[in-house]
């Protein structure tokens, strides 16, 4: 993995926040920094592409017992009133939420999980709208990758 240099765009604020993507600066501080990008060899992209496989395999799993449990239910903080939508969504494998997986790594040591960010579908599809304009190669600070249901907002009957 290499570490590259690159001058920042002038205008990366800008076109950022025409796509939606809109907190690219927190509490005055880029959230995103254009000073550098990482290059990886191939077998270091399959290497995190298999650590974030088994992360999701392992999500999925934590899943299933979940919905199968009132006291996990309990424990995730799934309002009671969700309970049938949320195992209901299980069994018919609906459509997943999705998740930042941040993972370290040094190009040389295996990647280790760091914490998973859920993110509402509705700024990945953002992202992914902003992505699709040529920019994510450098301008993403992250990629959205399916996540099963670990929290979830749903009507009340």
């Amino acid at each position: 993995m290499k570490r590259i240099g690159i001058t920042e765009r002038p205008d990366w604020r800008e076109k950022a926040a025409e796509f939606g993507f809109n907190f690219h600066t927190m509490y005055g501080q880029p959230y995103w920094s254009e000073e550098a990008y990482y290059q990886f060899t191939l077998n270091q992209i399959e290497e995190i592409e298999d650590v974030t496989a088994e992360l999701h395999q392992m999500c999925l799993q934590v899943v299933e017992k979940v919905v199968d449990s009132e006291e996990l239910l309990t424990k995730f903080q799934i309002p009671k009133h969700c309970w049938e939508f949320v195992r209901s969504s299980w069994v018919t494998s609906q459509p997943s939420l999705y998740s930042r997986l941040d993972l370290a790594y040094d190009g040389k040591n295996p990647p280790s999980y760091w914490k998973t960010t859920p993110i509402p579908q509705h700024l990945c599809m953002n992202r992914l709208s902003f992505s699709g304009s040529g920019w994510k190669t450098r301008l993403m600070p992250a990629t959205c990758r399916p996540m099963p249901i670990s929290s979830i907002a749903c009507k009340k009957s």
